[in-house]
């Protein structure tokens, strides 16, 4: 399983990570699900979430880890799947970009999704319809089962749960060092009461097919 450390401060789709040849998606019959075409760069974001030249640094080192190992990382960030369940989008979108090498077991998906079991968020939801997508669909812990039956491995981690303090920051040069402090006790209070797991803003989500 490909361990990972991530950071962030917004929210997107879907990230995925490939080991394989950029734009190397493979055909096959027609099928309804809104797969995009294979990526061409390193980095793809269309929500936004990232600044261009956040985005233009993180392809440089993409770019280095491929060179140095020979294994190739594409990062993919969009808002939505087009109203289909994130497990069928995931695996079709494998399927269609050629994630991992024909030779290699090493392909693997990282995909950030909003959570909806917390109250206040979800109240925060109901009250902002302007900044909902129609088809929005935070995930459910049975949702993240349900992807079990469709993937070898699904590792879960969770982010922003006492970091949603932080958001009253936003725009403050207190912003970065505290949400670094509360990153490291939401990882502390995971850790001691994995029960908090649900209630956290978001989860990322590391497949393997």
């Amino acid at each position: 399983m490909m361990r990972f450390r991530v950071r962030f401060h917004g929210l997107a789709l879907a990230v995925v990570l490939a080991a394989g040849a950029l734009a190397a998606g493979r055909a096959g019959a027609a099928d309804p699900t809104p797969i995009p075409p294979a990526p061409t760069a390193f980095v793809t974001d269309h929500a936004g979430l990232m600044s261009p030249g956040g985005a233009a640094q993180l392809s440089r080192q993409l770019e280095d880890y491929e060179r140095g190992t020979g294994h190739q990382v594409i990062v993919w960030i969009d808002r939505t799947t087009g109203g289909v369940p994130i497990e069928d989008w995931a695996v079709k979108a494998f399927a269609a970009w050629g994630v991992g090498r024909k030779s290699e077991n090493d392909g693997a998906a990282l995909f950030m999704e909003p959570l909806g079991h917390n109250p206040f968020i979800n109240a925060y939801r109901r009250c902002t319809p302007k900044l909902r997508t129609s088809d929005e669909h935070p995930l459910l812990m049975s949702d993240l089962e349900l992807g079990r039956e469709y993937f070898r491995t699904v590792d879960a981690r969770y982010f922003h749960l006492a970091a949603l303090l932080g958001i009253a920051l936003h725009r403050t040069r207190a912003f970065a060092p505290t949400m670094r402090l509360l990153d490291a006790v939401d990882g502390a209070l995971v850790r001691a009461l994995p029960w908090l797991r649900r209630f956290a803003w978001v989860t990322i989500l590391a497949l393997e097919p």
